[in-house]
């Protein structure tokens, strides 16, 4: 009896000592888990505050570069972009980093490539920012047709619509980018159709008649429309004298050429072999029946600069030939004029006139004149003026493709983010 009582007191101890092995292995086990957690907590804590410390280095060498380069594709001078070194890190929310910057990089010499090296804790971070700096559209070229502060006007059974000249020509199959704005009031006459956005600049409207048809927005634009100032290629200097032909067998090769003034009598033709520019201190007219023909076979296209009026009399026409595509594509002619309308009420007054019956193919800008387009007008491209106006029956057809055209006098503007590659490796204890 006396020996059973001792196995039973021998079997409670085991089981006592097992069951305290097996909570304190319990409590050993919920520790180490919680120091896990812990781990795993402070090391993601880490992990962000390394990723915060790269993108914010990062951010201060283009805010760098932005400040001091005023043209973004220059390389940059005097180590701009470059902050710290591998020897000397810049410190930073506790931890460590320095930045390298490439410029002139890829295929076109216009990527900027800034790594990012980071040191926090025990981890150590790459943040490699492909940029681009940001390049100013064609001016005159984001709307199908847009005015300034002297007035915007469609008059009755005008049509404005878009197609995209790189994947065809234009068929009469309406697309719906045909966006008109300006920075006063737009006024639409009635049975006028704008397939776009119809958008005046804050303190106006657009102002409609019975039977119009607007199928985007009509909406404020957030701002007021940029003009940017023509800039005349004053350094074209020869031959330097007036240019006025008839007949058909008129051709001006590639090059620059300066004219005093540019002529073309009725019944006439003249083709102008691309890459061109002319720059006319005068007036340039096309009087009735005349062609005016780019001739595509080389890239490059056609610019009118002048300082004088625009004007395509009625019956004229600016055709394309030798198009790589087939037909025609606007963005191969332009015109820019610098000429100030001195009366905004009186049409002859007009920077660039396209009277009745023309067809135009390409984009035209006068910031500080007026646009005119005649009735039965046909305008496939873009255009703005200070003012702008097309008459009864006038037709523009905006060409989509000028949104990926972009200004070669302009400025390249601040960098902007193509991609983010971020890589974070653990230091080895």
């Amino acid at each position: 009896m006396l020996r059973q009582k001792k196995i039973n007191k021998g079997n409670a101890t085991v089981t006592v000592l097992i069951t305290v092995v097996v909570l304190l292995g319990c409590t050993v086990t919920g520790f180490l888990a919680t120091i896990r957690r812990q781990n795993e907590v402070k090391n993601e804590q880490w992990r962000q505050k390394i990723y915060y410390i790269a993108e914010s280095s990062v951010n201060a060498a283009i805010s760098q570069i932005n400040g001091v380069n005023k043209k973004i594709a220059q390389a940059p001078a005097n180590g701009v972009g470059n902050i710290g070194t591998k020897e000397n890190p810049q410190s930073f929310g506790g931890g460590t980093f320095y930045t390298t910057t490439l410029a002139n990089q890829g295929v076109n010499k216009n990527i900027w490539i800034i790594t990012a090296v980071c040191d926090y804790e025990c981890y150590n971070g790459n943040l490699v920012a492909t940029m681009k700096p940001v390049t100013p559209p064609l001016p005159g070229t984001s709307h199908g047709l847009y005015g300034g502060d002297k007035g915007t006007e469609l008059n009755s059974n005008s049509t404005v619509d878009s197609y995209d000249s790189s994947q065809n020509n234009y068929s009469g199959n309406a697309r719906q980018n045909g966006d008109v704005a300006s920075n006063s009031n737009i006024l639409v006459a009635a049975n006028s159709r704008i397939y776009g956005d119809a958008q005046a600049a804050p303190g106006f409207t657009t102002i409609r008649a019975a039977n119009t048809t607007i199928t985007g927005t009509t909406a404020n634009l957030s701002e007021p429309l940029v003009f940017k100032p023509v800039k005349l290629p004053t350094s074209i200097t020869a031959p330097n004298i007036e240019y006025s032909v008839s007949g058909n067998n008129n051709v001006i090769p590639s090059g620059d050429h300066k004219y005093t003034s540019f002529s073309m009598r009725s019944n006439s033709e003249v083709t102008v072999k691309s890459p061109a520019r002319l720059y006319i201190t005068g007036d340039f007219i096309c009087r009735s029946n005349t062609l005016f023909k780019i001739d595509n076979t080389n890239a490059g296209g056609v610019t009118i600069y002048l300082t004088g009026q625009f004007t395509m009399s009625s019956n004229t026409q600016i055709v394309h030939i030798n198009n790589p595509r087939g037909w025609a594509e606007p963005g191969n002619f332009r015109v820019e004029s610098t000429y100030e309308t001195p009366n905004f009420s009186r049409e002859a007054d007009s920077a660039i006139i396209l009277c009745s019956n023309t067809t135009f193919y390409g984009s035209a800008y006068a910031p500080d004149g007026t646009v005119l387009l005649n009735s039965n007008t046909d305008f496939l491209g873009a255009f703005a003026g200070r003012r702008v106006e097309i008459d009864s029956n006038a037709r523009v057809h905006y060409d989509e493709a000028f949104k990926n055209k972009t200004d070669p006098n302009g400025e390249e503007g601040p960098l902007t983010l193509l991609k983010w590659d971020w890589t974070i490796t653990k230091k080895n204890k």
